[in-house]
C-alpha cells in the first residue's frame, strides 16, 4: 500500500510504521504494536490537521 497522506509530517510518522501496520505485509510480526498504532494515530492527527489548514487557506 502507498502512504495515503500528503502531509509531509505524516507521511514521515506513516513509513516509521512496520509493514504489517502499513498493510505492505501482513505476514510481517510487529515487534512493538503499541508503538506503530500510536504512530499511525499521530500520522491520522498530522494528516487531519494539514488538510483542516489546507481548507482554511484556499
Amino acid at each position: 500500500m502507498s502512504c495515503p497522506h500528503t502531509s509531509e509530517e505524516a507521511k514521515r510518522l506513516w513509513y516509521k510504521a512496520c509493514n504489517f501496520h502499513r498493510r505492505s505485509d501482513l505476514s510481517h510480526r510487529c515487534g512493538n504494536p503499541s508503538a506503530c498504532e500510536r504512530t499511525m494515530r499521530e500520522a491520522e492527527a498530522k494528516e487531519k490537521a494539514w488538510t483542516s489548514f489546507q481548507r482554511e487557506m484556499c
